[in-house]
């Protein structure tokens, strides 16, 4: 964002706020997603800033202008922020956040910590390419809880942390809420969608996704989710799709409306977070291209299948699981959406014992997205 930009931004259209930020342990850097951290860290003081200019402090808004000028706005209100607020631990649920790794260094007696918050790829516009063609140096923080150590190998690249193996934190925090409710799981294949809203003027524009032609994006859907329904069908399951999109409007059901041609299907239009992860977990079986929740589904034990075909991404080294090394086609994933690929992992997946799934998943939890119940590790590295 440009400097006249943000400015404008912050006089016409941030909540202003005239009271000095209060004392507590655990701050939030960016407050999206401070709900379940806020229930997570109940028994601590806790409260987050927020970094997007939505809301601002003006007592600290002032003091930097009028000490340190308009350069470098963010950094020195996020620097001027903590200095106040004086935490314990400063916390970071968007890995992909750089400018955040930049703190640190003026901290040395507070801990910075940041958690990976989604399933990471070897492309761009994601963390590491960015890193690599940034070359940002000295960025640092205490901790970073990543999805699996394979991954946590990509960050030390180009961090200097410590990683720490903890696999999805709403996943640890679901997955026993669900099975100390026992939710009844139904005879229903769940695809997880990855739609995205058109924005103008953004990189999801109306034509594109990350500059690459939203039809070629989609591609993988378009071809596949036919051939799913019917596989489905075939072996008398419900078929459903689990919705990304939690506006009020019926774009993304049309959008998979016309890719099925029929209405031959339950769509699933979460309120939450919890409401999609819910969902998943009262699926037999889950099916996506390479979406976080995806992963995270096959962490929690679920049956799964991924069809990782998304050919503007892909390339030899970012395929499934990536950074783990694993073959491009295996017994429950395929980077090919012909439809006898496609049937292949699905016989598999629909056949396969709870024994040799629960070897498959135990190997997958090791190498690409572990699990800590209640995130405890957390607890216990943060001294809480």
């Amino acid at each position: 964002m440009g400097k006249l930009k943000l400015l404008l931004r912050i006089l016409f259209f941030s909540k202003k706020i005239l009271k000095r930020p209060k004392n507590v342990e655990i701050l939030m850097y960016d407050d999206i997603h401070q709900s379940i951290f806020k229930s997570f860290f109940k028994n601590n003081s806790f409260d987050a800033f927020d970094i997007r200019f939505n809301e601002i402090n003006i007592i600290i808004l002032l003091k930097i202008i009028i000490f340190k000028g308009i350069k470098n706005i963010l950094y020195n209100y996020s620097l001027e922020y903590i200095k106040i607020v004086n935490p314990k631990i400063v916390i970071n649920f968007l890995d992909t956040r750089i400018d955040f790794y930049k703190l640190k260094k003026n901290f040395k007696n507070m801990k910075f910590v940041s958690i990976q918050f989604a399933y990471r790829a070897n492309k761009y516009p994601d963390i590491f390419q960015t890193l690599k063609l940034i070359k940002e140096k000295n960025l640092t923080c205490d901790y970073i809880f990543c999805f699996s150590n394979s991954v946590g190998k990509e960050y030390l690249k180009y961090i200097d942390t410590k990683i720490i193996s903890l696999g999805s934190f709403r996943n640890n925090i679901y997955l026993p809420n669900f099975k100390k409710k026992r939710l009844e799981i139904k005879k229903r294949i769940s695809f997880i969608s990855q739609y995205r809203r058109p924005i103008k003027d953004s990189e999801r524009s109306l034509h594109k996704i990350n500059m690459i032609d939203r039809n070629e994006f989609y591609l993988p859907e378009k071809v596949c989710l036919p051939i799913v329904q019917n596989l489905s069908f075939r072996h008398n399951f419900e078929f459903s799709i689990i919705g990304c999109s939690k506006n009020e409007d019926d774009l993304e059901l049309n959008f998979f409306k016309k890719i099925l041609n029929n209405n031959n299907f339950k769509f699933f239009k979460p309120k939450n977070d919890y409401d999609s992860y819910k969902e998943c977990y009262e699926s037999e079986i889950i099916v996506f291209i390479d979406s976080t929740l995806g992963y995270e589904a096959i962490s929690a034990g679920k049956k799964a299948i991924s069809i990782n075909s998304r050919k503007p991404f892909y390339d030899v080294v970012s395929g499934f699981g990536w950074p783990f090394e694993n073959e491009l086609k295996g017994e429950f994933w395929t980077n090919d959406h012909s439809s006898s690929e496609i049937e292949r992992i699905f016989n598999y997946i629909v056949n396969v014992s709870s024994e040799e799934w629960n070897i498959n998943v135990n190997e997958f939890k090791k190498n690409i997205l572990n699990f800590n119940e209640n995130n405890s590790l957390l607890l216990e590295k943060l001294e809480l």
